[in-house]
C-alpha cells in the first residue's frame, strides 16, 4: 500500500484500472475462459478509450465551473469545453473528436473555446473544418466561444466561416454557455 500512496493521479487512475480488469477476468474465468477473456478485452478497451479521452481534455464528464470576468459560470450537462491554448491544441481537438465517436454518449454540445490569441493557418483552418463536419455528424453542436475580430477575420480568411456557421460563434464563454 505504500506504493501506491507514491503514485500522482494518472498513474492511480491507471492501476485503477488495471485492477479492475485483473479481477473481472478471475472472476468471469471461474466460470468461462472464453467468457473471461472476450470481457476482459471489452473492458480493456473502454477503459483505453476513456483515459485517452481524459488525456485529450482532462475536463471530460467533470461538472466544470469556468471563471470569466472575475464570476463563476456552471458547465450545463452534457456539455464539453474544449480550450485551444496554442498550436498542438488542434491536433489534440481532431483527435478528442475522434475518441468521442467511441463513447456511448457523446455530449450534445462541444464548446472550442479559444483561450488564447491564436494564429490560424491552413492546416489548423482544415483541422477545424474536420473536427465540425465529424461532429456534427455525431449530433454534437460545435460551438466556438472568446472569438474576437482577429480570429473572425481568419476563420474568414480560411473560408469555413460557412461550415462552422455564424450563429455557433460567440464573444464570450458566458455566451456560448447560454446555448
Amino acid at each position: 500500500m505504500k506504493f501506491y500512496s507514491q503514485l500522482n493521479e494518472k498513474e492511480k487512475g491507471i492501476a485503477k484500472d488495471i485492477l479492475f480488469v485483473v479481477i473481472i477476468f478471475v472472476l468471469l474465468a471461474l466460470i468461462d475462459l472464453e467468457l473471461a477473456i472476450f470481457v476482459t478485452v471489452i473492458c480493456a478497451a473502454v477503459l483505453i478509450i476513456r483515459r485517452i479521452i481524459l488525456q485529450l481534455n482532462p475536463d471530460h464528464g467533470k461538472n466544470k465551473k469556468v471563471i470569466y470576468n472575475g464570476k463563476q459560470l456552471s458547465v450545463p450537462q452534457n456539455t464539453e469545453i474544449f480550450e485551444l491554448k496554442d498550436y498542438a491544441s488542434f491536433e489534440k481537438l481532431n483527435k478528442y473528436a475522434e475518441a468521442l465517436r467511441f463513447i456511448s454518449l457523446p455530449p450534445t454540445i462541444l464548446i472550442i473555446r479559444f483561450y488564447r490569441q491564436i494564429q490560424i493557418d491552413k492546416a489548423s483552418a482544415v483541422i477545424m473544418s474536420k473536427v465540425v463536419k465529424r461532429l456534427s455528424e455525431m449530433e454534437v453542436r460545435t460551438v466556438f466561444s472568446d472569438i474576437d475580430v482577429t480570429i473572425f477575420n481568419q476563420l474568414e480568411y480560411h473560408d469555413i466561416l460557412h461550415i462552422i456557421g455564424g450563429e455557433n460563434l460567440f464573444s464570450s464563454i458566458e455566451d456560448a454557455l447560454k446555448v
